[in-house]
């Protein structure tokens, strides 16, 4: 009877002992996967999108696609950042002008995270999204898509003042 009881525990015991090696072993120096610009390219491709490079400096490969929405067709810009920690997506919303008020695209940032609302150097209005570059599967990729699309398509109100 006592050997029937031990049984269980035991391997319990060594199951335990696996799991907490294999997380020290994770933790230890084993690099997540990361996407480079080209592995990029490929997941985009292959969830459909037709590409257009719009920048081809090394380091630098940007590509754009369209998204059509109920309202628009958003053209979305993908890159991996030069740390290679992220991948940027990204959309130009046009020019600031006047008609915009600075105090409700700031509010738009606590309406949309972790979408972000901000201004290029050329003074274009932008929504970005960071995604972690660890393991990033075509399924979680094309969720951060839908979300920055959807974003462009509930913040209309606030950016698109015509």
């Amino acid at each position: 009877m006592k050997r029937l009881v031990l049984l269980p525990l035991a391997l319990a015991a060594v199951l335990s002992a696996s799991f907490v090696t294999s997380g020290f072993a994770r933790a230890q120096g084993e690099e997540p996967v990361r996407l480079s610009a080209d592995d990029l390219k490929t997941m985009l491709t292959n969830l459909g999108h037709d590409l257009k490079q719009i920048n081809k400096d090394v380091d630098k490969e940007m590509w754009e696609f369209a998204v059509k929405t109920a309202s628009f067709n958003v053209p979305v810009g993908a890159e991996v950042s030069p740390s290679k920690q992220f991948i940027w997506l990204t959309v130009s919303l046009g020019p600031i002008t006047d008609k915009q008020d600075p105090k409700e695209l700031l509010r738009l940032n606590g309406r949309i995270q972790p979408t972000q609302a901000y201004l290029s150097k050329k003074d274009v209005l932008m929504l970005g999204l960071a995604i972690e570059n660890r393991s990033v599967t075509p399924a979680l990729m094309k969720s951060r898509i839908e979300k920055l699309t959807g974003d462009v398509e509930k913040s209309a109100s606030v950016w698109n003042k015509g």
